[in-house]
Protein backbone atom coordinates (compact mmCIF):
# COMPACT_ATOMS: atom_id res chain seq x y z
CA UNK A 1 0.00 0.00 0.00
CA UNK A 2 2.94 2.31 0.55
CA UNK A 3 4.26 1.85 -3.00
CA UNK A 4 2.28 4.84 -4.20
CA UNK A 5 4.30 7.07 -1.84
CA UNK A 6 7.64 5.93 -3.23
CA UNK A 7 9.19 8.43 -5.62
CA UNK A 8 9.23 7.46 -9.28
CA UNK A 9 12.40 8.66 -10.97
CA UNK A 10 12.66 8.87 -14.73
CA UNK A 11 15.75 7.82 -16.60
CA UNK A 12 18.08 10.64 -17.55
CA UNK A 13 16.46 11.65 -20.83
CA UNK A 14 18.91 12.83 -23.46
CA UNK A 15 18.02 14.82 -26.55
CA UNK A 16 21.24 14.70 -28.56
CA UNK A 17 21.04 17.22 -31.39
CA UNK A 18 23.47 18.72 -33.84
CA UNK A 19 23.55 22.02 -31.91
CA UNK A 20 23.99 20.50 -28.47
CA UNK A 21 22.93 18.02 -25.81
CA UNK A 22 19.98 18.42 -23.45
CA UNK A 23 19.35 16.15 -20.46
CA UNK A 24 16.55 16.12 -17.90
CA UNK A 25 15.46 13.84 -15.07
CA UNK A 26 12.05 14.09 -13.40
CA UNK A 27 10.84 12.80 -10.03
CA UNK A 28 7.19 12.05 -9.23
CA UNK A 29 5.83 11.70 -5.71
CA UNK A 30 2.20 10.80 -6.11
CA UNK A 31 0.73 13.39 -8.50
CA UNK A 32 3.49 15.93 -7.77
CA UNK A 33 6.37 16.35 -10.20
CA UNK A 34 9.74 17.96 -9.68
CA UNK A 35 13.03 18.22 -11.53
CA UNK A 36 15.87 16.05 -10.20
CA UNK A 37 18.48 17.71 -12.42
CA UNK A 38 18.93 19.12 -15.90
CA UNK A 39 21.88 19.77 -18.14
CA UNK A 40 22.59 21.72 -21.29
CA UNK A 41 25.70 21.58 -23.44
CA UNK A 42 25.78 23.84 -26.50
CA UNK A 43 28.10 23.22 -29.42
CA UNK A 44 29.64 26.21 -31.13
CA UNK A 45 29.00 26.64 -34.88
CA UNK A 46 32.65 25.76 -35.55
CA UNK A 47 32.03 22.35 -33.95
CA UNK A 48 29.10 21.49 -36.19
CA UNK A 49 29.43 19.13 -39.10
CA UNK A 50 28.49 21.15 -42.19
CA UNK A 51 28.24 18.33 -44.70
CA UNK A 52 26.45 15.00 -44.52
CA UNK A 53 24.89 13.54 -41.40
CA UNK A 54 26.14 14.41 -37.91
CA UNK A 55 28.63 12.16 -36.19
CA UNK A 56 27.26 9.58 -33.72
CA UNK A 57 26.86 10.79 -30.13
CA UNK A 58 30.00 10.83 -28.02
CA UNK A 59 28.90 8.29 -25.41
CA UNK A 60 31.93 8.91 -23.21
CA UNK A 61 30.85 12.56 -23.04
CA UNK A 62 27.31 11.53 -22.08
CA UNK A 63 28.75 9.39 -19.28
CA UNK A 64 30.85 12.30 -18.03
CA UNK A 65 27.82 14.60 -18.09
CA UNK A 66 25.85 12.11 -15.99
CA UNK A 67 28.65 12.02 -13.45
CA UNK A 68 28.94 15.81 -13.28
CA UNK A 69 25.30 16.40 -12.35
CA UNK A 70 23.02 15.46 -9.48
CA UNK A 71 21.25 12.79 -11.50
CA UNK A 72 20.10 9.61 -9.81
CA UNK A 73 21.26 6.26 -11.15
CA UNK A 74 22.69 5.31 -14.52
CA UNK A 75 19.49 4.60 -16.43
CA UNK A 76 19.20 6.82 -19.50
CA UNK A 77 16.70 7.42 -22.26
CA UNK A 78 16.90 8.89 -25.74
CA UNK A 79 14.43 11.25 -27.38
CA UNK A 80 14.60 10.69 -31.13
CA UNK A 81 13.48 12.74 -34.12
CA UNK A 82 13.28 11.96 -37.84
CA UNK A 83 15.22 10.57 -39.65
CA UNK A 84 16.32 8.34 -36.73
CA UNK A 85 12.68 7.24 -36.52
CA UNK A 86 10.05 6.96 -39.23
CA UNK A 87 6.37 7.88 -38.87
CA UNK A 88 3.68 6.32 -41.05
CA UNK A 89 -0.05 7.05 -40.98
CA UNK A 90 -1.85 3.83 -41.88
CA UNK A 91 -5.28 2.29 -42.21
CA UNK A 92 -5.96 -0.97 -40.39
CA UNK A 93 -9.26 -2.88 -40.19
CA UNK A 94 -11.01 -2.28 -36.89
CA UNK A 95 -10.86 -6.01 -36.11
CA UNK A 96 -7.09 -5.88 -36.40
CA UNK A 97 -6.91 -3.08 -33.83
CA UNK A 98 -8.97 -5.17 -31.39
CA UNK A 99 -6.17 -7.74 -31.18
CA UNK A 100 -3.48 -7.74 -28.44
CA UNK A 101 -0.90 -4.98 -28.87
CA UNK A 102 1.87 -7.36 -29.90
CA UNK A 103 -0.24 -8.70 -32.77
CA UNK A 104 -1.07 -5.17 -33.87
CA UNK A 105 2.63 -4.24 -33.83
CA UNK A 106 3.46 -7.27 -35.96
CA UNK A 107 0.80 -6.33 -38.50
CA UNK A 108 2.00 -2.73 -38.57
CA UNK A 109 5.61 -3.81 -39.02
CA UNK A 110 4.73 -5.38 -42.36
CA UNK A 111 2.94 -2.21 -43.49
CA UNK A 112 5.75 0.08 -42.35
CA UNK A 113 8.40 -2.18 -43.88
CA UNK A 114 6.65 -1.82 -47.23
CA UNK A 115 6.84 1.97 -46.89
CA UNK A 116 10.50 1.91 -45.81
CA UNK A 117 11.55 -0.86 -48.22
CA UNK A 118 12.89 -2.82 -45.27
CA UNK A 119 12.39 -6.23 -43.69
CA UNK A 120 9.59 -6.28 -41.12
CA UNK A 121 11.70 -8.43 -38.79
CA UNK A 122 14.34 -5.66 -38.69
CA UNK A 123 11.97 -3.03 -37.28
CA UNK A 124 10.72 -2.19 -33.82
CA UNK A 125 7.26 -0.61 -34.14
CA UNK A 126 4.97 1.28 -31.78
CA UNK A 127 1.69 3.01 -32.57
CA UNK A 128 -1.23 5.08 -31.38
CA UNK A 129 -4.75 5.36 -32.72
CA UNK A 130 -5.74 8.52 -34.57
CA UNK A 131 -8.99 10.41 -33.93
CA UNK A 132 -12.02 9.03 -35.80
CA UNK A 133 -13.66 10.65 -38.83
CA UNK A 134 -10.54 10.74 -41.04
CA UNK A 135 -11.90 11.14 -44.57
CA UNK A 136 -9.50 8.52 -45.99
CA UNK A 137 -10.06 6.06 -43.14
CA UNK A 138 -6.51 6.42 -41.77
CA UNK A 139 -6.72 5.36 -38.13
CA UNK A 140 -3.21 4.54 -36.88
CA UNK A 141 0.09 6.40 -36.57
CA UNK A 142 3.02 3.99 -36.49
CA UNK A 143 6.58 4.87 -35.55
CA UNK A 144 9.43 2.57 -36.51
CA UNK A 145 13.07 2.23 -35.52
CA UNK A 146 15.61 -0.26 -36.93
CA UNK A 147 16.30 -2.85 -34.24
CA UNK A 148 19.96 -2.91 -35.24
CA UNK A 149 20.30 0.78 -34.41
CA UNK A 150 18.64 0.42 -31.00
CA UNK A 151 20.95 -2.47 -30.12
CA UNK A 152 23.98 -0.43 -31.20
CA UNK A 153 22.94 2.43 -28.90
CA UNK A 154 22.38 -0.02 -26.04
CA UNK A 155 25.80 -1.60 -26.51
CA UNK A 156 27.62 1.74 -26.76
CA UNK A 157 25.97 3.07 -23.62
CA UNK A 158 26.67 -0.17 -21.73
CA UNK A 159 30.38 0.21 -22.47
CA UNK A 160 30.26 3.48 -20.53
CA UNK A 161 28.27 2.02 -17.60
CA UNK A 162 24.98 3.49 -18.72
CA UNK A 163 21.81 1.48 -19.27
CA UNK A 164 19.41 2.41 -22.05
CA UNK A 165 15.97 2.04 -20.49
CA UNK A 166 13.67 4.11 -22.66
CA UNK A 167 13.44 5.41 -26.23
CA UNK A 168 10.88 8.08 -26.99
CA UNK A 169 10.10 10.33 -29.95
CA UNK A 170 10.23 14.12 -29.90
CA UNK A 171 6.77 14.82 -31.43
CA UNK A 172 5.04 12.95 -28.59
CA UNK A 173 7.32 14.48 -25.95
CA UNK A 174 6.69 18.03 -27.21
CA UNK A 175 2.93 17.56 -27.44
CA UNK A 176 2.87 16.20 -23.88
CA UNK A 177 4.73 19.26 -22.58
CA UNK A 178 2.44 21.63 -24.47
CA UNK A 179 -0.68 19.95 -23.07
CA UNK A 180 0.56 20.62 -19.54
CA UNK A 181 0.25 24.35 -20.23
CA UNK A 182 -3.32 24.34 -21.44
CA UNK A 183 -5.96 21.76 -22.27
CA UNK A 184 -6.93 21.80 -25.96
CA UNK A 185 -10.48 20.95 -26.97
CA UNK A 186 -11.04 17.58 -28.65
CA UNK A 187 -11.73 19.26 -32.02
CA UNK A 188 -8.96 21.86 -31.69
CA UNK A 189 -6.29 21.68 -34.39
CA UNK A 190 -2.84 23.04 -33.56
CA UNK A 191 0.79 22.31 -34.22
CA UNK A 192 4.33 22.13 -32.87
CA UNK A 193 7.22 23.11 -35.12
CA UNK A 194 10.53 21.67 -33.89
CA UNK A 195 13.13 23.81 -35.66
CA UNK A 196 16.61 22.36 -35.30
CA UNK A 197 20.02 23.03 -36.72
CA UNK A 198 19.71 20.58 -39.63
CA UNK A 199 16.00 19.96 -40.05
CA UNK A 200 12.52 20.87 -38.92
CA UNK A 201 9.64 18.60 -37.92
CA UNK A 202 6.03 19.73 -37.86
CA UNK A 203 3.53 17.85 -35.71
CA UNK A 204 -0.13 18.67 -36.37
CA UNK A 205 -2.26 17.80 -33.36
CA UNK A 206 -5.99 17.21 -33.09
CA UNK A 207 -7.00 17.65 -29.48
CA UNK A 208 -4.18 15.89 -27.66
CA UNK A 209 -3.36 13.37 -30.41
CA UNK A 210 -0.51 13.89 -32.93
CA UNK A 211 -2.41 13.36 -36.18
CA UNK A 212 0.20 14.25 -38.82
CA UNK A 213 3.99 14.40 -38.62
CA UNK A 214 6.19 15.66 -41.43
CA UNK A 215 9.82 16.70 -41.90
CA UNK A 216 10.10 20.12 -43.53
CA UNK A 217 12.92 21.55 -45.68
CA UNK A 218 14.06 24.14 -43.14
CA UNK A 219 17.04 24.32 -40.82
CA UNK A 220 18.44 27.00 -38.54
CA UNK A 221 21.94 26.06 -39.64
CA UNK A 222 21.09 26.82 -43.27
CA UNK A 223 19.88 30.24 -42.20
CA UNK A 224 23.15 30.91 -40.38
CA UNK A 225 25.23 29.90 -43.42
CA UNK A 226 23.11 32.16 -45.62
CA UNK A 227 23.86 35.11 -43.33
CA UNK A 228 27.58 34.21 -43.15
CA UNK A 229 27.84 34.32 -46.94
CA UNK A 230 25.94 37.61 -47.22
CA UNK A 231 27.86 39.41 -44.47
CA UNK A 232 31.14 37.65 -45.38
CA UNK A 233 31.76 36.59 -41.80
CA UNK A 234 32.34 33.24 -40.10
CA UNK A 235 29.39 31.01 -39.19
CA UNK A 236 30.04 31.77 -35.53
CA UNK A 237 29.83 35.52 -36.14
CA UNK A 238 26.72 35.06 -38.28
CA UNK A 239 25.08 33.08 -35.47
CA UNK A 240 25.87 35.89 -33.05
CA UNK A 241 24.28 38.44 -35.40
CA UNK A 242 21.19 36.28 -35.77
CA UNK A 243 20.81 35.75 -32.02
CA UNK A 244 21.53 39.35 -31.06
CA UNK A 245 19.25 41.05 -33.57
CA UNK A 246 16.63 38.57 -34.73
CA UNK A 247 14.41 39.38 -37.69
CA UNK A 248 11.89 42.12 -38.45
CA UNK A 249 9.98 42.69 -41.69
CA UNK A 250 11.19 46.04 -43.02
CA UNK A 251 9.05 48.69 -44.66
CA UNK A 252 11.90 50.65 -46.26
CA UNK A 253 13.25 48.01 -48.56
CA UNK A 254 16.27 45.77 -48.04
CA UNK A 255 19.76 47.18 -47.83
CA UNK A 256 22.34 44.56 -48.76
CA UNK A 257 25.55 44.46 -46.73
CA UNK A 258 28.72 45.38 -48.65
CA UNK A 259 32.27 44.34 -47.76
CA UNK A 260 34.42 47.13 -46.39
CA UNK A 261 31.48 49.29 -45.36
CA UNK A 262 30.12 49.70 -41.83
CA UNK A 263 27.91 46.76 -41.00
CA UNK A 264 24.68 48.77 -40.60
CA UNK A 265 22.92 50.70 -37.90
CA UNK A 266 21.79 48.34 -35.16
CA UNK A 267 18.19 49.32 -35.79
CA UNK A 268 18.47 48.24 -39.44
CA UNK A 269 20.05 44.83 -38.89
CA UNK A 270 16.84 42.89 -38.03
CA UNK A 271 15.25 44.09 -41.29
CA UNK A 272 18.35 43.15 -43.29
CA UNK A 273 18.45 39.70 -41.68
CA UNK A 274 14.78 39.25 -42.49
CA UNK A 275 15.43 40.22 -46.10
CA UNK A 276 18.24 37.70 -46.40
CA UNK A 277 16.08 34.97 -44.90
CA UNK A 278 12.87 35.96 -46.67
CA UNK A 279 12.99 33.13 -49.22
CA UNK A 280 13.60 30.19 -46.81
CA UNK A 281 11.07 31.66 -44.38
CA UNK A 282 8.46 31.90 -47.12
CA UNK A 283 9.15 28.29 -48.11
CA UNK A 284 8.78 27.16 -44.49
CA UNK A 285 5.50 29.03 -44.00
CA UNK A 286 4.14 27.63 -47.26
CA UNK A 287 4.92 24.07 -46.12
CA UNK A 288 3.30 24.66 -42.72
CA UNK A 289 0.17 25.98 -44.40
CA UNK A 290 0.02 22.97 -46.73
CA UNK A 291 0.30 20.55 -43.79
CA UNK A 292 -2.50 22.23 -41.87
CA UNK A 293 -4.65 22.33 -45.01
CA UNK A 294 -4.11 18.61 -45.62
CA UNK A 295 -5.24 17.69 -42.10
CA UNK A 296 -8.23 20.04 -42.30
CA UNK A 297 -9.34 18.34 -45.51
CA UNK A 298 -9.32 14.97 -43.76
CA UNK A 299 -10.96 16.00 -40.49
CA UNK A 300 -14.17 17.98 -41.02
CA UNK A 301 -15.36 20.75 -38.72
CA UNK A 302 -11.94 21.70 -37.31
CA UNK A 303 -9.98 24.93 -37.50
CA UNK A 304 -6.39 25.80 -36.65
CA UNK A 305 -5.91 27.63 -33.36
CA UNK A 306 -2.17 28.02 -32.82
CA UNK A 307 1.38 26.99 -33.69
CA UNK A 308 4.03 26.45 -31.02
CA UNK A 309 7.76 26.65 -31.74
CA UNK A 310 10.35 24.32 -30.18
CA UNK A 311 14.01 23.57 -30.79
CA UNK A 312 16.89 26.02 -30.86
CA UNK A 313 15.42 27.86 -33.84
CA UNK A 314 12.43 28.91 -31.71
CA UNK A 315 14.69 31.41 -29.94
CA UNK A 316 15.07 33.58 -33.06
CA UNK A 317 13.58 36.94 -32.10
CA UNK A 318 10.81 38.03 -34.41
CA UNK A 319 10.22 34.57 -35.86
CA UNK A 320 6.83 33.97 -34.13
CA UNK A 321 5.57 37.36 -35.33
CA UNK A 322 6.79 36.76 -38.90
CA UNK A 323 5.05 33.36 -39.11
CA UNK A 324 1.91 34.64 -37.40
CA UNK A 325 1.61 37.50 -39.87
CA UNK A 326 1.59 35.06 -42.79
CA UNK A 327 -0.46 32.20 -41.30
CA UNK A 328 -3.05 34.32 -39.53
CA UNK A 329 -3.01 32.18 -36.36
CA UNK A 330 -1.41 32.65 -32.95
CA UNK A 331 2.29 31.66 -32.93
CA UNK A 332 4.59 31.55 -29.90
CA UNK A 333 7.50 29.58 -28.42
CA UNK A 334 6.29 26.40 -26.75
CA UNK A 335 7.13 27.95 -23.39
CA UNK A 336 4.66 30.82 -23.90
CA UNK A 337 1.44 29.29 -25.21
CA UNK A 338 -0.76 32.06 -26.67
CA UNK A 339 -4.17 32.26 -25.08
CA UNK A 340 -3.20 29.99 -22.17
CA UNK A 341 -3.78 30.83 -18.53
CA UNK A 342 -1.17 33.08 -16.88
CA UNK A 343 0.33 30.14 -14.97
CA UNK A 344 3.05 28.52 -17.11
CA UNK A 345 2.12 24.96 -16.07
CA UNK A 346 -1.13 23.28 -15.15
CA UNK A 347 0.85 20.91 -12.91
CA UNK A 348 4.04 22.86 -12.17
CA UNK A 349 7.57 21.59 -12.03
CA UNK A 350 8.98 23.69 -9.19
CA UNK A 351 12.22 25.44 -10.00
CA UNK A 352 12.11 24.49 -13.68
CA UNK A 353 12.44 27.14 -16.36
CA UNK A 354 11.60 25.48 -19.63
CA UNK A 355 13.51 26.49 -22.76
CA UNK A 356 12.27 25.54 -26.27
CA UNK A 357 15.48 23.64 -27.06
CA UNK A 358 15.10 21.50 -23.91
CA UNK A 359 11.36 20.79 -24.20
CA UNK A 360 11.76 17.37 -25.84
CA UNK A 361 14.03 16.04 -23.06
CA UNK A 362 11.65 17.40 -20.40
CA UNK A 363 8.65 15.87 -22.14
CA UNK A 364 10.36 12.49 -22.44
CA UNK A 365 11.12 12.40 -18.72
CA UNK A 366 7.57 13.38 -17.76
CA UNK A 367 6.12 10.77 -20.11
CA UNK A 368 8.18 8.10 -18.36
CA UNK A 369 7.12 8.86 -14.79
CA UNK A 370 3.48 9.41 -15.75
CA UNK A 371 3.28 6.11 -17.63
CA UNK A 372 4.04 4.10 -14.48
Amino acid sequence: MFSRFRPRISPIMFDVGAAGIRAFQAVARGPHLSARDSLRLDLLPSQHETDGEPAPPDYSRLARLVGQGSFAGHDVGLVLSPPEVRFCALRLPKKALDQPQQRVREALAWEVAREMRADAHDLEVRYWQLPPRHQQGVNVMAVALPIKQALAWHQSLTQHRLRLRRIDVSPCALVHVACRMWTPADNELWGVLDLGLRRATLTVVLGRVPAYIRSLPAAAGQWTRRLAEAFEVSPREAEEIKRAHGIRPGDRGIREPHPGQPLLNADDIPSVVFGLLREPLSDLIREINLCFSYVMQNFPDVSVSRLLLAGGGANLRGLPEAIEQQLGIAVAPLTAVPGAAPAPWERPLPGTTLQPQAAAAVGGAILDVESR
